[in-house]
């Protein structure tokens, strides 16, 4: 056997990189023990953290220019709807802000780190295994009926939630795992083949799968089959990509025929008051209502009839969005996001995990608020980083 010398400042770097990996792991992850990060309260040390990180590792940085561009536009109308007091509520508001600050850092930091070769796939690996735990906690919690975690704060009694206290945004958040656990589980294989830890890829992707079910979300089962079907498209770079997309929208659609036949749209609260919110919405549609303000703005433009819901949130992330910062911010974000995704690569297995994760959160946005939940919003500005840094260092 002939030693291989290895460079002492590639050695030292990869030293000095290791523990910031990890606090950066643990600083996204954690949150989700935490009612499913959605207390500010409980997020602020982990935005400290990152932020930390991110000025520590800012010379290195290389973000998409016009993504970042966008993301900072939306930032300063959400500053200026504070100060010109165009919303109600500007300590919601200013919470908001600081996670996008947030998901921004994380995003950095993950494209940062996943240059480094084989950090990429450390990530992903983590971020299935961490998801994979937090869904294994929650079946064993809906199998013996006991979760200390959530305790009497569980909004549904039946369904599986493990930490979170919203079964959608679990349902999104075993997705993201499930999709890590098949990322994981390609590259296992392209470097193993059946040997090494390609069975252990394989049972995180079955307990997440089992999670997500259990769930009982109509709209994480339906963004599932879209987004699963999408990742195998991008990881095998078909050449008909469109009509395997649209054999996934007829299978969401088949998943919910017998909810849509059974129970009435208009009954259910999900599609109640679409039609009042864009009526709303076309009242202010460039300044919006305010930042965090669709809570408190938009009740109390309903009637007496509608107001058997607390409507704290519009059950449809774009309409949501338009409301709250008007149609060309709004915009503005969606655009950000997009162009923060990597663009197709035939065979990649995490950037066919970060088009999937994006296409799971986009789909399930028509019908539900998970990205308002900031550990499922910092997981997929993960996934989406991670991507994003691996190719910028293939080119």
């Amino acid at each position: 056997m002939r030693n291989t010398p290895v460079s002492p400042p590639l050695t030292a770097d990869r030293v000095a990189v290791t523990p910031s990996v990890a606090v950066f792991l643990l600083a996204v992850h954690a949150p989700a023990l935490a009612l499913g990060g959605n207390r500010f309260a409980l997020i602020l040390p982990t935005a400290v953290v990152l932020l930390g990180l991110l000025l520590r590792r800012a010379a290195d940085m290389a973000p998409p220019t016009y993504a970042s561009w966008l993301w900072l536009a939306v930032m300063g109308w959400g500053g200026a709807q504070i100060a010109l007091g165009l919303t109600p509520d500007s300590g919601e508001a200013a919470q908001i802000l600081c996670r996008f600050a947030l998901y921004a850092a994380i995003f950095l930091l993950a494209a940062d780190f996943a240059r480094t070769p084989q950090l990429g796939g450390v990530l992903v690996n983590a971020t299935a295994a961490w998801i994979a735990l937090i869904c294994a906690y929650g079946l064993i919690a809906w199998a013996t009926g006991a979760n200390p975690i959530l305790a009497e704060l569980e909004a549904y009694p039946n369904p599986l939630e493990a930490t979170f206290v919203n079964r959608n945004a679990f349902a999104l958040y075993a997705l993201f795992g499930l999709l890590a656990s098949l990322c994981a589980l390609a590259l296992q294989w392209r470097r193993s083949g059946l040997a090494g830890g390609v069975w252990l890829w394989a049972g995180a992707a079955l307990i997440c799968a089992a999670a997500l079910v259990l769930t009982g979300s109509r709209g994480g089962l339906g963004a599932g089959v879209i987004s699963v079907i999408a990742f195998v498209v991008f990881r095998s770079g078909a050449r008909a990509p469109a009509l395997l997309l649209l054999a996934a929208l007829i299978g969401a659609a088949l998943l919910g025929d017998a909810y849509l036949r059974d129970v009435p749209v208009a009954d259910d609260a999900r599609f109640a008051v679409h039609g009042q919110i864009l009526t709303e919405t076309a009242k202010a549609p460039f300044a919006g209502h305010g930042l965090g303000a669709f809570q408190d703005m938009f009740r109390a433009t309903l009637g007496a009839d509608w107001r058997w819901g607390d409507w704290d949130h519009a059950h449809q992330q774009y309409l949501e969005t338009a409301y709250e910062i008007g149609w060309p911010a709004a915009l503005s974000l969606f655009a950000a996001i997009a162009l923060a995704a990597p663009r197709p690569a035939r065979g990649d297995p995490i950037t066919a995990l970060a088009l999937a994760a994006l296409a799971a959160a986009a789909a399930q946005a028509l019908v539900d608020f998970s990205l308002t939940i900031p550990s499922v919003a910092m997981t997929l500005a993960l996934l989406l980083g991670v991507a994003s840094g691996r190719r910028r260092r293939a080119r």
